[in-house]
């Protein structure tokens, strides 16, 4: 399955966990959930031994995000996007449904050659950073995982990002 098909798929299971847990019919369809203290949320996956995709994305509270894919992804390089600010507030509520901030700094399977996924919860005065190397964390922090991916696998108005000259 190529990435972007395997992206595709996430998003409908993206909407659905976050409908299932963090229950979007509580407020109605309309409900606004705010990005509080938090300025950014962070996803990467590094390395495994076989085509796992490696990437690294930052969301933003107005909707941009910072792209930069590296193997085994449909785009490589710097990218930045857009994507719904909404969005943003409902991954906000889903880490404090899920108590993102209690979950251990780190999560690991006795075994070699397995990815390794990074959340970052950033806040104006703190920082929350889970790593989970190969399929060992909560199922909430999968939640996030999906769902940060759901998000990225909807962004628009895709715009490469130029490398910086170093200087001379």
């Amino acid at each position: 399955m190529t990435p972007s098909r395997y992206l595709f798929k996430l998003l409908f299971l993206n909407l659905f966990l976050a409908a299932t847990v963090v229950g979007v019919g509580q407020g109605g369809p309309f409900k606004h959930y705010p990005a509080g203290d938090v300025v950014s949320i962070q996803l990467e996956r590094t390395p495994c031994f076989g085509a796992c995709p490696v990437y690294h994305v930052t969301l933003h509270p107005d909707g941009t995000l910072i792209y930069e894919g590296t193997r085994f992804v449909d785009r490589k390089g710097k990218w930045s996007a857009n994507y719904s600010a909404e969005d943003f507030g409902r991954l906000v509520a889903l880490a404090k449904k899920l108590n993102f901030d209690s979950f251990n700094k780190s999560y690991r399977v006795a075994v070699t050659d397995q990815a390794t996924q990074i959340v970052t919860v950033e806040r104006r005065k703190t920082t929350k950073k889970v790593t989970e190397y190969g399929p060992s964390g909560p199922v909430g922090l999968w939640t996030m995982e999906t769902v940060i991916d759901g998000i990225v696998a909807k962004a628009s108005d895709w715009k490469q990002v130029p490398a910086l000259r170093g200087k001379d």
